[in-house]
């Protein structure tokens, strides 16, 4: 049976044809429909649903052996066995998706004895409790942002450990009513070396300067290239940060070139260059916002 009345074929060699590594997979069923990575089934007049995956999914699940906090770890296999949970509606195909991630999960170094202890706790929950929408709890905890390195000791029980000594102060009492919020940020890795000029900002600073882009534009011969710039009443500012035709979100002034002095300043959310063909537009039209 053809749902689109016998032109499925010809639409479906259309894109087939663009290039040899574009294929488009065409797929209709009156009894399963797949959508993001659920398949849904119609059985003996019920609906089931049980997960998809892609072929082309590598299951590239955290490395144990990754240099990420231990509760980041352990959130994989709780995670994914809550989703298990909820998408598989059989009992036999939760199971079965289970085994299946159990063993991609050993293959990224998770232990089978870690494995049975997290999932021993998802399987406490019941599938109809995980379907119900819950929503967020907004915590008051202040955060205490680090830097995560392998060897910091454990921050969390240092922190309660010492609440009592900062509620010793009224004022520090006033603003942790409770144990500050321990999160981390990510530390410099490879990709800091390796990445090419314009993301690289370990061996690659640019200067605090503002200069024309280089590229010729309708800019490039009216941006004067500097690292400080004057006030209307004289103070002298140095520039902080790298700026060119094209860079986003800036305020800028107008000097004239004859006498030295700004005659305007401006703000722009867009590229500095798109702000100016702007202005030039407004000055060769002799109009107004």
């Amino acid at each position: 049976m053809d749902p689109w009345g016998g032109k499925t074929k010809k639409f479906f060699e259309i894109p087939n044809n663009i290039h040899p590594r574009i294929k488009l997979l065409l797929r209709y069923s009156t009894q399963f429909i797949e959508f993001l990575d659920i398949t849904t089934n119609l059985a003996a007049g019920y609906i089931k649903t049980d997960l998809f995956t892609k072929e082309t999914d590598v299951h590239q699940y955290l490395q144990i052996s990754s240099n990420h906090p231990r509760n980041v770890k352990d959130a994989i296999p709780y995670g994914l066995g809550l989703r298990l949970k909820r998408i598989c509606s059989e009992p036999e195909d939760y199971s079965k998706r289970k085994e299946e991630l159990r063993t991609r999960l050993t293959k990224r170094g998770y232990g089978e004895s870690l494995i049975k202890v997290i999932w021993s706790k998802v399987d406490k929950f019941g599938r109809d409790s995980l379907l119900n929408y819950k929503e967020s709890k907004k915590s008051e905890q202040i955060p205490i942002v680090l830097t995560y390195r392998d060897a910091l000791s454990n921050i969390h029980s240092i922190v309660y450990e010492r609440l009592k000594t900062l509620h010793k102060s009224e004022e520090m009492q006033r603003i942790f009513t409770q144990a500050p919020l321990v999160a981390f940020r990510r530390d410099k890795n490879i990709q800091h070396i390796l990445v090419y000029n314009r993301h690289n900002s370990v061996y690659y600073k640019q200067a605090n300067l503002c200069e024309p882009c280089g590229k010729n534009c309708a800019l490039c011969k009216h941006i004067q290239k500097t690292d400080n710039f004057f006030s209307t009443d004289g103070k002298e500012f140095k520039i902080k940060g790298y700026i060119n035709c094209k860079t986003v979100g800036l305020i800028y002034s107008v000097t004239c070139t004859r006498c030295r002095k700004v005659l305007y300043v401006g703000q722009t959310g867009n590229t500095f260059y798109q702000r100016m063909l702007l202005n030039f537009s407004m000055i060769r039209t002799k109009t107004t916002r």
